[in-house]
């Protein structure tokens, strides 16, 4: 299935929890056919990308999922460094940045498992439904054991996902999976 087709898809389900008052997101059969879609990603972008371009990316995507959502879906937004085993912040934009580094440890809650026992691609993504407070709702791998870590230091990922517009607040984060998919590829391959 096409990256374009799955696009389709979700903005067809979109316009349906519009029409169904927002239901849909209840639904949890439409629901999960939803977050499965977004594991079919194919690349498009032509260009690798570096920290400085990354970051832009990430930003970008923040504020369309912002927008989307209509409230702040994720105020943290981390890339780290985990090589050897040790956690290294590369880039930090949040309400927190020295209780972030204080408290990662505590902090990566049911992530951890995940994120260092996990075979990650670059794009790849996993999600915490149940952290509350500061423990990370997500993760997206960047590639090279650096990561992108997704928080919202107020609300859990369940209450988030309780706003019916979160299904169009997801379209820009597996945008922003593919185009790191896609760029990993384009430098795999040069």
């Amino acid at each position: 299935m096409a990256w374009a087709e799955v696009g389709l898809i979700l903005k067809g389900l979109m316009r349906i929890q519009r029409a169904e008052g927002g239901r849909i997101v209840n639904n949890p059969v439409v629901y999960t056919l939803a977050l499965n879609l977004l594991e079919f990603r194919q690349p498009t972008m032509k260009q690798s990308l570096n920290l400085d371009d990354m970051m832009s990316a990430v930003r970008f995507c923040a504020a369309q999922m912002d927008s989307q959502y209509g409230d702040t879906v994720f105020d943290e937004w981390v890339v780290i460094s985990l090589k050897n085993g040790q956690p290294r912040i590369l880039h930090y934009f949040g309400p927190r940045n020295y209780e972030f580094r204080q408290n990662f440890t505590r902090d990566l809650g049911a992530l951890r498992n995940a994120l260092f026992n996990g075979n990650h691609r670059p794009g790849d993504f996993e999600f915490a439904r149940h952290a509350k407070g500061t423990y990370f709702e997500a993760f997206m791998a960047l590639g090279n054991d650096v990561y992108l870590i997704c928080n919202n230091t107020r609300a859990s990922m369940d209450e988030i996902a309780q706003n019916p517009r979160w299904l169009s607040a997801q379209v820009p984060f597996a945008d922003l999976s593919e185009k790191i998919c896609a760029s990993s590829l384009e430098t795999q391959q040069n």
